[in-house]
C-alpha cells in the first residue's frame, strides 16, 4: 500500500478497508478510535483542514461481536498445559494454574510485583484496565514457594506476549472455539468462588478480581485496597476448588501433611485417584504424634490419620491389593 495523506482519505475507503479485515467488531472499533484520533491531533495543529470531515467517526460496525468467554474444565487445561513445551518454558504451567486459582488477567500477571502484606504473600497488580483492578491478590498457600521462585523470571519484558501465542496455539490444538481461551480461567476462578460452601458475596469477590465496584460501599473497597480485608480475600482464594496439574512433575503443589517430616511410602487407590495413603516416619530427631498411615478420600484436600500406634513409632512401607483398596498391608 503507498502512503496516503489523512486529507484524501473517504468515508467510504475506511469502510471497505474494514470490510476486508478478518478481525472482530470489538477490534475494528479500537483500530477506528485510534486513526479518529490521529485525524483530530492533525486538525487541531493545523496539519489538515479542521472543516474536513473525519473519515473514522461515526461507523456504524453492526450488532457487537464480543466474546462472552467460557468455564473452562480442569480436564481441558491440563490437556492444554500437556500440549504446552514445558520443557523448554517450564514455568508455563504454573501462570495458568495461577491464574485458575486467582482471577488475575494475562496481562496483571506478567506486569505484577510480589509482595508481602501482613504475613500474606500477594500479587501486587499496578498496572490495570480500570483503577478497581489496581489491587492485592493474595496467593494460595499451595503456590507460594513456586510463585515466588518463578515470578521474577516470568515477568521479564516480552515474556507475556510469547506466553499469550504458546497458550493460544495449545488452546487452539484442543478446542477450536474464541469462547474458551486465556481468560476462561479468570471466568472458572470467579465461578468456583461464587459456588463454595462459604458463599461469599458478589461484592467480594469483584473486589478480588478487580472488577467494578458497582455494588457494595465505595469506601469499604478502599479499606480493602489499604490491605485492611487483606484476610478475607485470602479466605476466598484458599476456599475455591484448587487445580491439580498433570504435567509430569514440571510443577508441583503442597497437598497437606506438613508436619509428618520423613515420608517413606506414598499408595494411590488403583479404583479411586482421589484416594491417597501415605507411610509417615514423622521427625526423625524426636518424638512426635505425626506418625503412622494418613490417607485421603478427596485428593489432598483433608487427610485423616488412620494408623497411630505412638509418639515413637512411623510407617515406613506398604502395599494395596490391587482390586480392593480397602485392604492395605
Amino acid at each position: 500500500a503507498k502512503d496516503r495523506s489523512l486529507a484524501s482519505i473517504k468515508r467510504g475507503e475506511v469502510i471497505r478497508w474494514l470490510d476486508t479485515l478478518n478481525k472482530s467488531n470489538s477490534t475494528k472499533s479500537t483500530y477506528l478510535s485510534c486513526l479518529k484520533a490521529i485525524f483530530l491531533y492533525a486538525q487541531d495543529r493545523e496539519l489538515i483542514n479542521d472543516q474536513i470531515r473525519n473519515p473514522f467517526q461515526n461507523i456504524d460496525l453492526g450488532k457487537s461481536d464480543a466474546v462472552h468467554y467460557k468455564f473452562m474444565e480442569d480436564d481441558m487445561l491440563r490437556e492444554i498445559i500437556g500440549r504446552m513445551a514445558l520443557n523448554k518454558h517450564p514455568h508455563d504451567g504454573l501462570i495458568s494454574n495461577l491464574a485458575r486459582s486467582t482471577g488475575v488477567r494475562q496481562g496483571e500477571l506478567f506486569s505484577s510485583k510480589l509482595e508481602t502484606r501482613k504475613g500474606i504473600v500477594c500479587l501486587n497488580v499496578l498496572d490495570a484496565k480500570t483503577p478497581a483492578g489496581v489491587r492485592l491478590v493474595p496467593i494460595p498457600d499451595r503456590l507460594v514457594e513456586a510463585v515466588t521462585e518463578a515470578h521474577p523470571l516470568w515477568v521479564m519484558k516480552g515474556k507475556g506476549s510469547d506466553f499469550s501465542k504458546r497458550f493460544g496455539k495449545a488452546k487452539r490444538s484442543v478446542v477450536d472455539d474464541r469462547a474458551l481461551a486465556f481468560h476462561s480461567l479468570r471466568v472458572t476462578f470467579i465461578t468456583w468462588a461464587g459456588n463454595t460452601k462459604d458463599r461469599w458475596t458478589e461484592q467480594h469477590v469483584a473486589w478480588l478480581v478487580g472488577h467494578e465496584e458497582g455494588k457494595g460501599d465505595a469506601m469499604t473497597g478502599q479499606l480493602y485496597f489499604k490491605g485492611y480485608n487483606l484476610q478475607l480475600m485470602k479466605q476466598i482464594v484458599e476456599s475455591v476448588e484448587p487445580f491439580k496439574p498433570e504435567d509430569g512433575g514440571a510443577t508441583w503443589e503442597n497437598k497437606g501433611l506438613p508436619a509428618t517430616g520423613s515420608i517413606g511410602k506414598v499408595l494411590i487407590d488403583p479404583n479411586d485417584e482421589e484416594t491417597v495413603f501415605v507411610a509417615a516416619m514423622g521427625p526423625l530427631f524426636r518424638n512426635d504424634n505425626n506418625r503412622g498411615v494418613y490417607r485421603t478420600q478427596d485428593g489432598g484436600i483433608t487427610w485423616d490419620q488412620v494408623l497411630f500406634i505412638d509418639d515413637e513409632t512411623g510407617a515406613i512401607d506398604m502395599a494395596i491389593h490391587p482390586s480392593n483398596g480397602d485392604i492395605l498391608y
